[in-house]
């Protein structure tokens, strides 16, 4: 799928590269200042463990959960130490690393096309899009950014494993350790980590007892936290989330095909139900989408057979990525989590290879075609990007997917302001403003969310409270659901109004949430 070009003049590729990784962080910061970037609960319990690990909290797993390791918020911890505990200090990490990336995405693209200019094209894409893409990776959810840096680091190491060279053992102990630590971050790492370890061992044959043990030490050892926490706790645990929503394999594969996959291609705005543009049909361009790759897959089918089979000879490193779209649906259909089709999250890991595919695809037309292609792959990932990024924008942000619509968190550190002007500690508020209410305390005020609870201490800080918590509620319904429950207890309260959101304080009797709501709702 690729051939020999004439060279391009280093100058115009640094320029190139240099080119696609500014946009790549021009981009992101695009969505993090605007009112696409607004801090959401998720991000604010990362927030919170950052600050927890200053501390001396040292979480191995993302909050009451048992997967998403937690190397993104060490690296946030030591951004908080030096910096103040604002939302966009909380993202320095995810724009870093999202930087990284694409820098990386530029020497596995060199790697797959044989030119620096297909490196280049594949950074490029990786930059602009898709929308989701960049979405995400501003977003701090857990380990999503580290993992995408991690899948194209265990791939590169896994085209390197060479055992003729003495540098063998130290690519194998890299590669482990790479693997071990990806997987510890998220198992959707899988679809890269899996195809990259079947290309090592086949590169390993022959000196399988020398190198082998090495790459397993390393994995053993990036994957020790992970290790550990499952000699502690059960081979088996569960996710520590509650049970999900009953869903069958041939369900869960049909959301994959649509609305997913079109929001992974971005021409389906998140939420799968609007199409991005009328010139962009999203069943087109699914359709084209699994066309390419199925002439690619049966182009390669040599390859990937040989890749497969753990032989050297026929494969190509194209055939790793190619891989990686044919263990994705395989691992996706297995997973409870995958009934959720509102975004394409858990297909997250793959673009990095989307784009390396898609300038391997550029660089296979005539010669000739060759600049117009890669320019109209880059213009059209653009175009539907912006044409999201606009639209989230005039409608005050990233679709809320909570009950409610938009919580508007950037007023929360003028609420925590208030409640430390009076000396109040504890409070009660919804999930989706509790943490982000405590990560803008910094520390100073517990919140107890009313459901799905992250954080054990905070909750018992709160219950072991002398004196009964307050309410923090957005203004309109739910500060009418929350006063019409109070009343109909008989409970006396003082309320006030900061920014968009009402306090309740001064409750004549302790009341808990499902207490006051319920009475409230009736």
């Amino acid at each position: 799928m690729t051939r020999r070009r004439p060279a391009v003049p280093p100058a115009t590729i640094l320029v190139a590269l240099l080119g696609a990784l500014a946009a790549c962080a021009a981009l992101r910061l695009v969505i993090l200042l605007s009112p696409i970037g607004r801090l959401d609960a998720d991000e604010a319990v990362t927030g919170v463990m950052a600050q927890r690990i200053l501390d001396g909290d040292l979480p191995v797993f993302y909050a009451a959960q048992n997967d998403l390791g937690t190397v993104e918020q060490y690296l946030q911890a030591a951004v908080l130490a030096v910096a103040p505990d604002t939302a966009t200090s909380l993202r320095v990490v995810q724009i870093a690393l999202a930087v990284l990336a694409c820098g990386l995405v530029y020497l596995l693209g060199t790697r797959v096309t044989g030119s620096r200019w297909g490196g280049a094209l594949a950074a490029a894409l990786f930059a602009v899009g898709p929308y989701y893409s960049l979405l995400k990776g501003t977003r701090s959810h857990g380990a999503y950014a580290i993992a995408a840096v991690l899948v194209v680091v265990a791939a590169l190491l896994a085209l390197r494993v060479d055992p003729g060279s003495r540098r063998a053992p130290a690519v194998a102990a890299a590669f482990g350790l790479c693997c071990g630590l990806a997987i510890w971050q998220s198992s959707l790492t899988a679809y890269v980590v899996i195809p990259a370890a079947l290309w090592a061992l086949a590169s390993a044959r022959g000196h399988m007892r020398a190198l082998l043990p090495i790459g397993v030490g390393g994995a053993l050892i990036g994957g020790a936290p992970l290790i550990a926490h499952r000699l502690a706790n059960g081979v088996f645990v569960g996710s520590g989330r509650p049970p999900q929503p009953p869903s069958t394999y041939a369900e869960r594969m049909d959301n994959l095909v649509q609305p997913v996959s079109e929001m992974f291609l971005g021409v389906t705005e998140i939420g799968g139900v609007t199409p991005v543009a009328a010139w962009a049909p999203p069943a087109w361009a699914l359709l084209l989408a699994l066309g390419a790759l199925g002439i690619a897959l049966w182009v390669r089918r040599r390859g990937l057979w040989a890749l497969v089979t753990l032989r050297r000879e026929g494969r190509r490193p194209i055939d790793l990525v190619l891989a990686s779209f044919l263990v994705a649906p395989l691992l996706y259909g297995l997973s409870d989590f995958t009934w959720f089709a509102a975004e394409p999250r858990y297909l997250f890991t793959l673009y990095p290879m989307l784009a390396v595919a898609l300038a391997a695809l550029a660089m296979s037309s005539p010669r000739r075609a060759v600049p117009v292609a890669g320019v109209a792959l880059v213009g059209l990932v653009l175009a539907l990007s912006a044409i999201q990024i606009d639209r989230a924008i005039d409608h005050d942000g990233y679709p809320p997917l909570q009950d409610g619509g938009v919580s508007y968190t950037e007023d929360l550190p003028a609420v925590a302001d208030a409640l430390a002007r009076e000396g109040i500690t504890t409070a009660y508020a919804s999930y989706w403003l509790a943490y982000p209410l405590v990560y803008a305390a910094e520390g100073d005020l517990a919140v107890t969310p009313y459901n799905d609870p992250r954080f054990p201490e905070i909750d018992a800080e709160v219950a072991a409270s002398p004196d009964p918590p307050v309410y923090v509620v957005p203004l309109g319904e739910a500060e009418a659901q929350v006063r019409r429950g109070l009343e109909a207890l008989g409970t006396s309260f003082r309320v006030r109004h900061v920014e968009r959101f009402a306090i309740f304080s001064d409750l004549s009797e302790r009341r808990v949430p499902s207490t006051v709501l319920a009475a409230g709702a009736a």
